[in-house]
């Protein structure tokens, strides 16, 4: 039986937090939060400015078992990151 690394994130609005870190696989998470959360990408570990946007998942959106080659553009992503577009929020995450 498969193993799962299953993790639940509060998410504030004045700065991006890692959610996942040196993803190599499908990866699932969803916005479990009364508000919605930007999602940004990074293929160095390097954080996005606090001001950055993203992707925005409202509450009970997210990604189901993608790669991030699908999810973002950016070429060699392997870091995500999270932050809340108001106040703070929740998302869990699955890799």
């Amino acid at each position: 039986m498969a193993t799962s690394n299953l993790s639940y994130y509060t998410v504030g609005a004045d700065r991006f937090i890692k959610i996942g870190n040196n993803v190599t696989g499908n990866v699932t998470f969803q916005v479990v939060g009364q508000r919605p959360i930007w999602i940004n990408f990074s293929n160095d570990g390097s954080y996005p400015p606090n001001t950055a946007q993203g992707f925005l998942y409202d509450r009970f959106q997210g990604e189901l078992q993608q790669s991030l080659s699908v999810i973002t553009l950016l070429s060699g992503a392997n870091t995500i990151f999270a932050r809340s577009m108001t106040s703070n929020s929740s998302i869990v995450i699955e890799m």
